[in-house]
């Protein structure tokens, strides 16, 4: 039993039963004992594993580093001590070696899971780059073009305000449909039914292509079910990706237990700042893509400037990259 637990049964204990504990005290004597056996559970509930986790950090790190990097593990290590992290891991290669391999804390907001070198993090909006890269994969497969119109291969889309929707529109979040207007639920994810009823029937917010809104899951739906009116086998956009992109065997199966990170982040890289501290130049405005995957974006509104980089890595495949950033009165293609 710990510390938080003791307190626990004592304070239940005790309102239960105060004569046991207090013989001639008065009520106002026990309501006394209540309120500071309470604030004894409150400032106890920081457990033995956090506690220790804030006072000799080093403890719970484990890892790599290669001589001269050294003071790496001790900054890493102010994270926890001072930052409040509770748990984190860090990778760093220079030119092909690893110099540094740490990562410690937990991976469950109740301190008993550890972090360890096999831990999951989960990633934000990982999807949509997936998505796009199959995209793009499908368009050098001529499925189709990137500027077609989706109701031109599938019929039940075009209507309330989606007629003039394009796959480029799906692609830069300017389809007019950031949402939905109806709930889609995680028991609702494996009705293909449900889910191709509610993306036929949802109207446009907006005109397609005169406004940009982050499609937070609506732009992934959308082109999972044009992989299945397009492709030959009626595959689902997952399924193209894992037949014509991984080689099987790349992909994690199925049934690997779940090493999944159990705490919520509060900043993640994305068109936004990734923390509170980081500027992407002298406008508060500015955000962009920090780099993440070997590409890069930027842009500022107060100077009406952007830029976007790609590598254009997709080896093996014959494709063709066109990229466009309006920003103001400038337009930057590559």
């Amino acid at each position: 039993m710990d510390s938080v637990d003791f307190c626990a049964k004592v304070t239940f204990y005790i309102s239960k039963k105060p004569h046991l504990f207090f013989q001639r005290s008065s009520k106002r004597l026990v309501r006394t004992t209540l309120i500071v056996t309470l604030s004894a559970f409150i400032l106890l509930s920081c457990n033995t594993s956090e506690r220790l986790l804030r006072k000799n950090p080093s403890s719970c790190i484990s890892g790599y580093v290669a001589p001269g990097f050294e003071e790496v593990k001790d900054i890493f290590a102010v994270n926890f001590a001072e930052r409040g992290e509770k748990g984190a891991a860090l990778s760093v290669y220079l030119n092909d070696t690893i110099v540094v391999n740490l990562y410690g804390g937990y991976r469950d907001k109740k301190f008993k899971q550890k972090w360890d070198e096999n831990t999951l993090v989960l990633l934000f909006s990982a999807s949509k780059g997936i998505a796009a890269m199959t995209t793009v994969i499908g368009i050098s497969q001529e499925l189709f073009k990137l500027d077609d119109k989706v109701g031109t291969y599938w019929q039940g889309f075009s209507n309330k305000g989606k007629e003039t929707i394009t796959i480029n529109h799906l692609l830069t979040h300017q389809s007019g449909i950031p949402m939905f207007d109806k709930n889609i639920r995680i028991k609702h994810i494996n009705d293909t039914v449900y889910i191709r009823h509610i993306l036929e029937n949802q109207k446009t917010y907006w005109e397609p292509g005169t406004q940009q809104a982050y499609q937070l899951y609506s732009g992934g739906l959308y082109l999972n079910e044009l992989f299945k009116h397009t492709d030959t086998l009626q595959r689902s956009l997952a399924q193209y990706f894992y037949d014509e992109i991984t080689a099987p065997g790349i992909i994690m199966p199925d049934h690997n237990k779940a090493r999944l990170l159990g705490i919520p982040m509060f900043y993640r890289f994305g068109f936004r700042k990734p923390s509170p501290n980081f500027s992407f130049g002298t406008s508060e405005k500015a955000f962009g893509m920090t780099g993440a995957g070997g590409s890069f974006a930027f842009a500022d509104p107060e100077l009406k400037l952007g830029y976007c980089y790609g590598t254009r890595k997709m080896k093996g495949f014959a494709h063709t990259t066109r990229v466009k950033k309006h920003c103001g009165n400038v337009c930057i293609s590559a």
